[in-house]
């Protein structure tokens, strides 16, 4: 299991928008949280790459998004509501 940062292209509205439906479809409510409006995190995969593909990145030559996953370690200032998506995505399943 692992915990995705998506980051979206503000100048590529249209992948966006796909982008964006895929991870609200794709991804059930507790496996995604919307940080900002180009800022997703997705969890459930082991591997980037995993990520893209369920999101149709890669039949998809349009779609542009950066998938980067995150190590464990997190800290900082936030809504109570981000810290406890986080604490349950990062729990053993």
């Amino acid at each position: 299991m692992g915990t995705f940062a998506v980051l979206l292209h503000e100048d590529e509205r249209e992948s966006n928008d796909m982008i964006r439906e895929r991870i609200e479809t794709r991804y059930p409510k507790d496996e995604h949280y919307k940080f900002a409006e180009n800022l997703y995190l997705v969890t459930g995969p082991r591997l980037a790459n995993e990520v893209v593909e369920a999101l149709g990145m890669t039949e998809n030559d349009s779609l542009a998004a950066v998938v980067l996953r995150l190590n464990g370690s997190f800290t900082g200032r936030s809504w109570t509501s981000f810290w406890d998506w986080m604490r349950a995505a990062n729990e053993p399943r």
